[in-house]
C-alpha cells in the first residue's frame, strides 16, 4: 500500500497488478460465456441442453476467445481484427452449428 511520503512497495505493486489481471480476465470470461450461451439458447442444438449445462459449456469458447486475444495482443496485433474474428467463430459456430 502506498503511504503519503513513501514510495510503494514494488511487492504490492506487483500483487495489485497480478489480481487486477486475474479479476479482469474471470470478469472478460464471465461477460462473453453469458453472451455465448444466450446465442446457445437460440440454436436448436443448444435449446435442448439443460441452462445450467450450456452455461457451463459457454465458458469452453470464451477461454478460447481471451486466449486468442492474448496471443494477438502479444504478438502486437499481426493481423487486423475482422482477420482474427473469422477463424474465431468458424472454429465456435461450425460444430454447433452442425446437426
Amino acid at each position: 500500500m502506498h503511504v503519503e511520503g513513501r514510495a510503494p512497495d514494488p511487492g504490492a505493486i506487483e500483487q495489485l497488478l497480478s489480481d487486477a489481471e486475474e479479476f479482469f480476465e474471470v470478469m472478460a470470461t464471465g461477460h462473453f460465456a453469458r453472451g455465448i450461451d444466450r446465442r446457445l439458447a437460440e440454436l436448436p442444438r443448444g435449446r435442448g441442453l439443460a441452462a445450467e449445462r450450456r452455461a457451463a459449456l459457454a465458458h469452453a469458447p470464451a477461454g478460447a476467445l481471451l486466449s486468442l486475444l492474448s496471443w494477438w495482443l502479444g504478438r502486437d496485433m499481426p493481423e487486423s481484427p475482422a482477420a482474427m474474428d473469422d477463424p474465431y467463430h468458424w472454429m465456435v459456430w461450425a460444430g454447433v452449428n452442425e446437426p
